[in-house]
């Protein structure tokens, strides 16, 4: 199928982009960015072991985790990475 997800990669962390300095750490071979904290979100993208992610945001149980990707923010489930940093530091987004 030749409408996969847009190949844009995710935004290096940049200290300001990410409160509480909170990386995340893709943890599985590929991880699916999504564009709202579900899986039945559209697909925006996707991220690779060992990419290091700036967290800008996370939904109120902090199962998924907002990311600057391109242009856009995605989300990506916490399940599959290793956060680094607090956390409860980083905001909880509006629905």
């Amino acid at each position: 199928d030749s409408t996969s997800a847009t190949e844009l990669r995710p935004t290096q962390p940049e200290p300001s982009d990410t409160p509480g300095g909170v990386i995340a750490r893709v943890n599985v071979p590929g991880l699916n960015v999504r564009g709202a904290p579900d899986v039945n979100s559209p697909l925006v993208g996707t991220v690779r072991y060992g990419d290091e992610l700036s967290v800008n945001a996370r939904n109120s149980d902090s199962t998924w985790l907002r990311i600057p990707f391109g242009p856009v923010n995605g989300w990506i489930y916490a399940e599959y990475v290793i956060v680094i940093g607090d956390l409860d530091s980083v905001p909880v987004a509006a629905r």
